[in-house]
């Protein structure tokens, strides 16, 4: 009754009967998990990637809370954090990017936790997007709000139990999560398939639906577009939410103080270091396939390049970056 109540799956192959988006300790404990919002299901059966459209957080927590009031239990930290922030207005709908704005909110720019009074936020939940179209967008999000990178995942960590020093030693295990989605493919349809209308809508689709939706096959485009708010005429609020303000602000002045603000403007418009270009001569085909990587990919590797403490660690890297481009690849995690 549980999961039907909160659109809770079994976890496939796994007859334990612990729910896929919870981890179960031996303790009998549940701590939430990724598959929450993204475990949903395909024609019935559990599907990692897949938007659960039936989760709902919001019911699950309040009445979990109203029984633990009736038990003289104390509330947990969820249970706290919800009057600040809504977990979702609506079944299968996340407001994770509200959640990590709340996190954030309670760290400074080293990530240390800064204790004060909790900080209200517009809600905004949206649908979850499917993982198997992670691999071929630069971003990250549903409206493409983040640019995608291992850290975005780690921002649903932030909670007090976990200090700075917990990023700094679990930054490859997020990278391994990031590889995971990025491995992930769309489930194939269980159905019979009309080859005739199939190829008629491809047609179609091709002449239409793809100048956003990309196409499929082996040789598939996605032009990543963006439709203007005035064209597509969806609500604002997600827009209008997403000011700067308190800690952002404050961070924003902390990194202009130190000259930091600008310091990577040249990262982010991916011109190439004379060094890295030197390199690049050096390497047959390198300059070529490193300009053919995602924009992402390529700022996270000039990134890691202009990152290098001492002249001659900078110099390895060049050359690590110039020799994986000649053999067409990146960095790892990028």
């Amino acid at each position: 009754m549980s999961f039907d109540r909160y659109g809770l799956t079994k976890r496939a192959g796994d007859d334990s009967g612990k729910p896929l988006q919870y981890v179960v300790t031996p303790e009998r404990g549940w701590s939430m998990n990724c598959f929450a919002c993204h475990g949903g299901t395909v024609y019935g059966t559990p599907m990692a990637g897949a938007p659960n459209n039936r989760f709902a957080l919001q019911s699950l927590t309040e009445e979990t809370f109203k029984t633990k009031l009736r038990q003289g239990k104390p509330p947990s930290r969820m249970d706290l954090g919800a009057f600040a922030i809504p977990l979702g207005t609506t079944n299968g709908t996340t407001n994770a990017v509200v959640f990590g704005m709340g996190l954030m909110s309670a760290r400074d720019p080293d990530l240390n936790l800064v204790f004060g009074p909790p900080k209200f936020f517009v809600n905004h939940d949206m649908d979850a997007p499917p993982w198997w179209y992670f691999h071929k967008r630069p971003t990250m999000y549903i409206d493409g709000f983040a640019e995608k990178g291992h850290r975005g995942l780690m921002q649903f960590t932030l909670v007090p139990e976990n200090s700075p020093d917990f990023y700094k030693t679990h930054e490859d295990n997020f990278r391994d999560v990031l590889a995971y989605i990025t491995s992930l493919r769309p489930p194939k349809y269980p159905g019979h398939v009309d080859p005739t209308l199939a190829s008629r809508g491809k047609v179609l689709f091709d002449q239409t639906c793809s100048k956003c939706h990309g196409t499929y096959g082996d040789e598939w485009t996605y032009p990543n577009r963006r439709v203007p708010l005035h064209e597509i005429g969806t609500d604002p609020v997600r827009l209008t939410a997403l000011t700067v303000e308190d800690a952002g602000i404050e961070a924003v002045k902390r990194s202009k103080r130190l000259g930091l603000w600008n310091f990577l403007d040249d990262v982010d418009a991916l011109i190439k270091p004379e060094d890295l270009l030197k390199a690049f001569r050096s390497y047959s085909g390198s300059r070529k396939n490193f300009e053919a990587f995602w924009a992402s990919s390529q700022r996270f590797m000039l990134r890691w390049r202009k990152l290098a403490k001492t002249p001659e660690n900078r110099t390895r890297r060049i050359q690590q970056l110039a020799s994986l481009a000649s053999e067409n690849r990146k960095l790892p995690g990028s």
